[in-house]
């Protein structure tokens, strides 16, 4: 029988080590994405209601009219499940919204999918998963009713550890829950709505620890204590740098507003716990209305196939009011250090369909704010220029200064982040020690997020709907009301061997729009 390929442009990643061929016993998990209805229809009303200037804005779906306008047609069901219940030995199968479940001996999954499974090594953390060698295929018959199969080619993306920051002076500031409160004018604002909520995803074994919790804010933000999040998925020990900054900033920034810590792993060696955040978040009717998350991976490790499909969930977030924020990366414009030809930018920071969040840094005895060098940031190679963007975009690239030499980078694609917040010189308490000096994005975009639950609390107490996918809006307030952001205008974003792209006026591809301004934004 004839087969289709899938995910053919798909590479190793240099991060990770090939190693032996897998165990024929071991059982795997795979998700396969089923072709949906409606896409296109979803697309338009995603648009529509994030765009403050239409009559529809902020007229959200609930989870189950989503579901119901891109449900597989039944035929795409039944074909699938025939094949794969006849095809391999499984060990279970579920149906699940717009994909199939299922588990599978790795031997198995070698002759359903047409492909040999190898262990896979992370080369700094020595994480171990199971990934084909090679291409993977489908008979024709079930192909054209499939979009991918999730757990056979791509590589979770695991991030640098949130570093202690090397180059930084001695002038610069130790940032805490008051000096942030103090810079993007907050104030003592803090959310009051019971029916708010926020998120910090996890990954890879990231877990926070209460007793640190609450210790962070007995010494930095007390108005906070007692405040406990709800957690879902596991919560071992010992805690993470990575979750107890999360945790630690948004609760004291979006101080007051319920808050959810969603810890994923898999517990099979193929799966990607980045997916399994996204469809449970697809199975929450009230999933949290703003959600941090600092996960990334250069955008050329993923496939188009991939990409699409992920788009299409964080679309269907979109449509039901959720925010997404996610850190926009920690490499300034990325690419190898060695014979670098191109910028390598960061997916999903680089989705149209998300905010991205650079990071911008503060001396001692300044409160004007430059751009992080670490602030990952540039255009998609894959994603178009989105609407809501396109004049401060193109106004940032013609506009006077210099540019990168045009061979790095796609002038024409999604321009990132959206928008920054502090990401240097962050002090945390971690196994009841208080630790200065963390940086990275993954400290602006749980700030960020914070900052934008309050403002939600806001609409909230006033019977309005929450803000939904955020990007429109704050394009649109950038250049309603420039003083709802603080516009960071110098600074670049080193790599590559080049200097980056510099911060200016307005837009640009180090910190974006600017950071938050909250008195302005309430407003």
């Amino acid at each position: 029988a004839h087969r289709v390929s899938f995910e053919t442009g798909a590479r190793e990643s240099e991060h990770w080590e090939r190693g032996q061929r897998g165990k024929p016993t071991e059982t795997l998990e795979f998700v396969i994405a089923l072709k949906q209805q409606n896409v296109q229809q979803l697309e338009a009303m995603f648009w529509d209601v994030s765009n403050p200037k239409s009559s529809n804005y902020a007229k959200y779906l609930t989870l189950d009219e989503v579901h119901a306008m891109l449900a597989p047609k039944p035929e795409a069901v039944s074909t699938v499940t025939t094949w794969i219940k006849n095809a391999a030995n499984l060990v279970s199968l579920s149906l699940e919204g717009e994909y199939i479940k299922v588990e599978m001996s790795l031997e198995s999954a070698e002759s359903v999918f047409q492909v040999k499974f190898h262990e896979y090594t992370h080369k700094r953390t020595q994480k171990r998963i199971i990934r084909a060698v090679d291409t993977y295929s489908l008979p024709s018959e079930v192909a054209e009713h499939v979009d991918l199969v999730f757990g056979i080619k791509h590589y979770p993306g695991i991030k640098p550890p949130t570093q202690k920051a090397s180059k930084r002076s001695t002038e610069a500031l130790y940032v805490t829950p008051t000096v942030i409160r103090q810079q993007y004018k907050i104030g003592d604002a803090a959310g009051k709505a019971a029916n708010n909520s926020q998120n910090v995803a996890q990954f890879i074994g990231q877990y926070y620890s209460p007793g640190d919790l609450s210790e962070f804010f007995s010494l930095f933000w007390p108005k906070s204590t007692g405040n406990t999040p709800k957690v879902i998925g596991p919560n071992k020990s010992p805690a993470g740098v990575e979750a107890s900054l999360d945790i630690q900033y948004i609760m004291s920034v979006g101080q007051g507003v319920p808050t959810v810590f969603w810890s994923n792993e898999g517990s099979n060696a193929n799966q990607e716990p980045f997916l399994t955040w996204l469809l449970a978040m697809d199975k929450t009717a009230d999933a949290p209305l703003v959600n941090s998350v600092s996960y990334g991976d250069t955008e050329s490790s993923i496939t188009s196939q991939y990409a699409d499909r992920v788009e299409v969930e964080f679309k269907k977030q979109g449509v039901r009011g959720l925010s997404i924020l996610f850190a926009s990366g920690d490499s300034g414009v990325g690419g190898s250090t060695i014979g670098c030809s191109k910028f390598a930018p960061d997916w999903p920071a680089t989705s149209p369909s998300i905010t991205a969040v650079g990071g911008s840094t503060l001396g001692l005895f300044s409160s004007v704010e430059t751009a992080a060098g670490l602030s990952s940031g540039g255009f998609s190679n894959y994603f178009g220029q989105p609407p809501y963007q396109s004049k401060q975009v193109q106004s940032y690239l013609s506009g006077s200064g210099s540019l990168p030499a045009s061979h790095y980078y796609n002038a024409t694609g999604r321009g990132f982040p959206d928008v920054a917040a502090l990401a240097e010189g962050f002090v945390i308490v971690y196994d009841r020690i208080t630790m200065p000096e963390v940086a990275g994005t993954s400290c602006a975009s749980p700030t960020f997020a914070g900052v934008m639950s309050l403002l939600n609390d806001l609409r909230l107490q006033a019977g309005k709907p929450s803000l939904g996918f955020l990007n429109p809006i704050l394009y649109q307030l950038a250049e309603d009301h420039p003083d709802a952001f603080f516009d960071v205008t110098s600074g670049s974003n080193p790599g590559c061997g080049t200097e980056g792209f510099e911060a200016r006026k307005g837009w640009d591809p180090v910190t974006g729009l600017g950071t938050p301004v909250y008195e302005a934004m309430a407003k």
